[in-house]
């Protein structure tokens, strides 16, 4: 995650506030131009969010297929489409 702190100029607490959706839209690809929303950033104003380099998205994706692997917070993850490439496991 620190590569996404890095990257995007996120604070951690921004970062930890990002959902599923911020990062990928409902086909599984990942949105390389996102929004920190309002309601996540710490100074409730929305800005642009870019998930462009191909290292924060690898370890995005590893981190998502980790979180797959383990059964975290997998409920609704089926809107996102075919998450294989996320999860390099199945």
């Amino acid at each position: 995650m620190l590569l996404v702190l890095f990257s995007t100029a996120a604070k951690p607490l921004e970062i930890a506030r990002l959902v599923v959706s911020d990062y990928l839209s409902e086909d599984g690809s990942v949105r390389e131009a996102s929004v920190l929303r309002a309601n996540a950033a710490i100074n409730s104003k929305e800005r642009p969010l870019f998930f462009a380099s191909t290292k924060v998205v690898a370890a995005v994706d590893a981190y998502l297929g980790e979180r797959i692997r383990r059964g975290q917070g997998v409920k609704d993850w089926t809107k996102f489409g075919d998450l294989s490439r996320t999860a390099g496991c199945f």
